[in-house]
């Protein structure tokens, strides 16, 4: 397909891609039976600060592909990102998080009893709007929130610790990122009525998701335009520090000792996000992304061609650039 033709496909994939229906929806879903006080926290972290709905979209492009019926999508795509919001604003507890966006998190602004209680009204209302399609799908989701807080739990376990393997950091990863980029997968082939599909579909998703958390690490190191070395600060095991720490003993015994000492300074930051741009753990979180990447396209080879394919192949794409020249000032 000519460079000409994939663009026209893939203008033709995004104006099938409705966000402002599931925006519309989400506003619905918010508005509910809840006090006032938890719809405010609520809305400030799913409504509000432009959230890319990156989930939704995976899961309506997929539902394209398989001709699932657009009325469980819309359903689906809402479910996932209430998940994921919900998962923000716990997490935003647990790390005693202030800011998310650039604005104070719900916890900051209203108390971590507010931040708790609203995650779990978001997480039973996705649960809810699950209820009325096939059993799979909702025990699926069950269990993704189930693996998602798993990995919650070992991400606190790890914190500081600079000798965790690439292979450890993977297992983080797979339940805090990838299992619900798997369940839009999941969805989307489920709502087909094709069993087979939803877990290709799902084992695509996934690969694509860990991807997207490689590249986010990435960005934290990169990205002039974000919190620079933030997982740094928050002594967060990133996979390039990781890697870095691997290739550099005496490295790896720097971050021990800077994370033994708290508060983590934003200078001592600095430094050890240097010293580990000088290393090559940025090439070498770039080819794990293309395996990613390459598995993801392995599984939906045989949706190769499709406009919503094309599509996915395009953030795909956005996710294998290389963050020292796209970010760089």
């Amino acid at each position: 397909m000519s460079m000409g033709a994939v663009e026209t496909a893939q203008a033709a994939a995004r104006e099938r891609v409705d966000l402002g229906e599931i925006e519309r929806a989400l506003d619905r879903e918010l508005d509910g039976p809840s006090s006032g006080l938890l719809r405010a926290a609520e809305r400030h972290l799913c409504i509000t600060h432009g959230a890319k709905r990156a989930r939704p979209q995976l899961v309506l492009l997929l539902g394209q592909v398989a001709g699932a019926p657009h009325d469980g999508l819309v359903d689906a795509a809402v479910a996932v990102e209430l998940i994921h919001s919900a998962s923000l604003l716990h997490d935003d507890v647990v790390d005693e998080g202030e800011l998310r966006r650039g604005v104070p998190t719900v916890n900051a602004r209203h108390g971590n009893v507010v931040a708790v209680l609203a995650g779990d009204h978001l997480l039973s209302r996705a649960l809810v709007r699950l209820a009325k399609y096939p059993q799979s799908l909702s025990t699926r989701a069950a269990e993704v929130v189930a693996e998602m807080a798993r990995a919650a739990v070992r991400e606190v376990e790890v914190r500081g610790d600079a000798s965790l393997s690439a292979a450890g950091w993977r297992e983080v990863a797979m339940g805090k990122t990838a299992a619900l980029f798997g369940l839009c997968g999941f969805a989307a082939g489920i709502l087909s009525g094709d069993l087979s599909r939803a877990r290709r579909f799902e084992a695509a998703s996934r690969s694509l998701g860990m991807a997207f958390q490689m590249q986010d690490d990435l960005g934290d190191l990169v990205d002039q335009n974000q919190d620079r070395y933030n997982d740094i600060k928050e002594r967060n095991p990133s996979l390039p520090v990781l890697l870095a720490c691997e290739q550099n003993p005496a490295l790896a015994a720097r971050f021990g000792q800077l994370w033994s000492n708290l508060p983590v300074t934003a200078e001592g930051a600095r430094g050890l996000g240097e010293a580990v741009l000088d290393t090559g753990a940025v090439d070498r979180t770039l080819e794990a992304i293309l395996r990613d990447v390459a598995e993801a396209r392995a599984a939906l080879a045989p949706d190769a061609g499709h406009p919503a394919v094309d599509l996915i192949w395009a953030f795909a794409e956005s996710l294998l650039a290389d963050p020292r020249r796209v970010r760089a000032p």
